[in-house]
């Protein structure tokens, strides 16, 4: 409740985030307020070298450093968002770097 849109105002609205399209609790009651919902999917390399890369060069971590950290929280994320989101119209598989 704490962000208005007037449906004169504002005719289109895009929401981003990795949890709105999950099929459970309290997410999944989201789905009625969408007119259209698009899931956009990456291939785990491809999220891998991304996150690799962003972490190394941008946040100051090693390599060892990033890895720990992509393969004990982001990518259990990742598998969890992928096995519990289904709730999307259409589906995009983004396979370039």
């Amino acid at each position: 409740g704490k962000i208005n849109f007037d449906s004169k105002t504002h005719r289109i609205v895009l929401i981003e985030g990795l949890y709105v399209l999950l099929n459970k609790d309290p997410w999944c009651q989201l789905k009625s307020i969408f007119s259209k919902t698009y899931f956009i999917d990456t291939e785990d390399d491809v999220i891998i070298q991304r996150h690799k890369t962003r972490m190394t060069t941008q946040m100051g971590l090693t390599e060892e450093e990033a890895e720990t950290r992509i393969f004990g929280n982001d990518m259990v994320n990742a598998a969890f968002i992928k096995s519990n989101t289904s709730m999307s119209d259409h589906n995009i598989l983004r396979t370039d770097a």
